[in-house]
């Protein structure tokens, strides 16, 4: 079978999908945009080739690329940004994958809002404009701060930031006005979202194909950029949190039509609040996939690979992990002392750790640590 992964990263989740790919026998092909480095990260056998991602040009290429094999193409991503332009191109070959016009209209946080507050999920007046065009200060002065802002579309880990002033707004828009001219994939349209920041812990659930299976809590450092610090099993919920989220979140993914392979959704739960942050329709990145699959059980990025095999199989809604699992990242501002410099593993019949230095400039990552206790 003939893979194509439209987006990756040199981490996480792309590197176990890619590599359980490559131990099933298939041919993979990694399509990156012009400016993501993936270097040699992957398996000898993995072409990885760069070009402008757009739902035309993939078609195109794909099609000259693979002119006798297209009745053996599948067609997944595993980065954020291109969830769309995946789903479309599958659709396109008639390939499995999701709803395209679904996916499409999720990638919009507007739109994820909109359905929120007809669910009645979301009650917060949000405020939208578009990077280039002459925005009036009154929209800012109405605001009750803090707020956040971050771009419509595009990678959560790009251009989202916490105000605390109107002066603070224009200073981050200085910024996104630098990002869209230098890389404007990066921020699709050119629209900006301002919403009020919500206190409280960040949670990270995943669902697939419209079934909840694990929930984490993410921790992140102080700051106003949200930098991940981690993951963990160890979520503090009550048995009456998890059913009001797994309610929740398998309603929205329904109401969204998202109910073909994965969904990775953002929230912060405090009490009996449980604020959607975001609704994403691909697979997580990160160590997510891999304490949903160490903890909770299951395999996300096997599923995946066999939803587009078109293989039966069960999926199974847990209420509580089986197993400790936590990722911790060191990041740019911590002590040089807490630095990884090698790679290296530990186990033993109940404990699991690996370790090995990553960077990531944009999330200020340099090392990680990664356990499973169980």
């Amino acid at each position: 079978m003939q893979l194509v992964i439209i987006g990756a990263r040199n981490t996480g989740t792309s590197l176990y999908l890619i590599s359980l790919a490559v131990r099933r026998g298939y041919s993979v092909t990694v399509l990156t945009a012009e400016h993501d480095d993936l270097g040699n990260y992957f398996e000898d056998s993995v072409k990885v080739v760069s070009l402008r991602i757009s739902t035309e040009n993939v078609i195109g290429w794909i099609e000259n690329e693979f002119s006798g094999l297209l009745s053996e193409l599948l067609i997944t991503t595993a980065h954020d940004l291109y969830a769309s332009v995946a789903a479309q191109v599958a659709s396109h070959f008639n390939s499995p994958g999701p709803d395209s016009v679904a996916v499409s209209f999720c990638v919009s946080k507007k739109n994820q809002i909109e359905t929120l507050k007809k669910l009645g999920f979301r009650k917060d007046n949000s405020v939208y404009f578009y990077l280039g065009k002459n925005t009036p200060l009154s929209i800012f002065e109405q605001l009750e701060f803090p707020v956040v802002i971050k771009p419509v579309e595009g990678s959560a880990s790009h251009g989202i930031t916490k105000c605390q002033s109107v002066d603070e707004i224009l200073t981050h828009l200085s910024h996104l006005d630098d990002i869209y001219i230098s890389t404007p994939e990066l921020i699709p349209n050119g629209e900006i979202l301002v919403e009020q920041f919500v206190e409280g812990q960040e949670y990270c659930v995943e669902v697939f194909d419209g079934i909840f299976v694990g929930v984490m809590k993410k921790n992140k450092s102080a700051g106003s950029r949200f930098i991940e610090r981690g993951y963990s099993s160890d979520i503090e919920l009550t048995n009456q949190q998890i059913d009001a989220l797994v309610s929740m979140t398998e309603g929205i993914t329904a109401s969204l039509k998202l109910n073909w392979g994965p969904v990775h959704i953002d929230c912060i739960i405090s009490g009996e609040l449980i604020h959607i942050i975001e609704v994403n329709p691909r697979i997580a990145g990160s160590f997510i996939t891999a304490i949903v699959r160490d903890a909770w059980g299951f395999d996300i990025a096997d599923a995946l690979l066999k939803r587009l095999e078109g293989k039966d199989f069960e999926v199974l809604r847990k209420k509580e992990p089986e197993k400790f699992a936590q990722a911790v990242f060191f990041l740019n501002s911590d002590p040089e002392s807490w630095g990884v410099p090698n790679a290296g593993q530990l186990a033993d019949n109940t404990i699991n750790l690996s370790y090995a230095p990553q960077i990531i400039p944009e999330r200020e990552r340099r090392a990680y640590v990664y356990f499973v206790v169980g």
